[in-house]
């Protein structure tokens, strides 16, 4: 899966291989299950970084959620960064983080 997404009714965070996300507002889904939100995207790279370098970008999240499964897509500013992921409910999803 390579993504992990923890949402509350007020925002969400996300945790991708070498990267993480936050959504800054509630992902409301339409009659059809469908959301589209806006958030932010955070490159990761090994090794430390000094506060206010790291490479944050915009970033849409969108998909559909339907029977405890969800399909994310994640479109970046940086055209190099986007995903297509699936996830299920209650299961956690394998990262692999940059050290």
């Amino acid at each position: 899966m390579h993504v992990s997404l923890e949402a509350t009714d007020k925002d969400a965070t996300l945790q991708f291989d070498c990267a993480h996300g936050v959504i800054n507002e509630p992902i409301s889904l339409d009659q059809n299950g469908n959301f589209d939100v806006a958030g932010s995207y955070v490159r990761e790279v090994g090794g430390p970084v000094r506060e206010g370098q790291e490479h944050v970008s915009n970033a849409r999240y969108s998909g559909t959620v339907r029977n405890g499964a969800m399909t994310l897509k994640v479109r970046v500013s940086n055209p190099e960064v986007k995903g297509d992921f699936s996830l299920a409910l209650g299961k956690s999803g394998k990262i692999s983080k940059c050290y």
